[in-house]
């Protein structure tokens, strides 16, 4: 989804200016803290990952210029949610 809608996860992140967070953030952490609760009860989800960090890493995702880089930069991002 971020690829193909670069930039909107990244309006989403937190900061000044971004009316758009202020009304939108809260809604999609807790999707996501349901996702990382779902996966750390599961075992597979690491517990020192929170939601703002997942949301902030996903808006990095989808920034122009890491478009080059993005598979292996997801590839990371997956890698290190998971227990070790």
């Amino acid at each position: 989804y971020a690829r193909v809608k670069r930039g909107v996860l990244a309006a989403l992140e937190p900061g000044p200016g971004h009316e758009l967070a202020a009304g939108h953030t809260p809604t999609i952490a807790e999707a996501v803290d349901r996702l990382l609760a779902a996966g750390r009860a599961e075992g597979t989800i690491r517990a020192d990952v929170t939601s703002h960090q997942v949301i902030v890493l996903l808006g990095f995702l989808s920034r122009t210029d890491a478009a080059d880089d993005a598979h292996h930069l997801l590839d990371l991002l997956l890698n290190g949610l998971r227990v070790r």
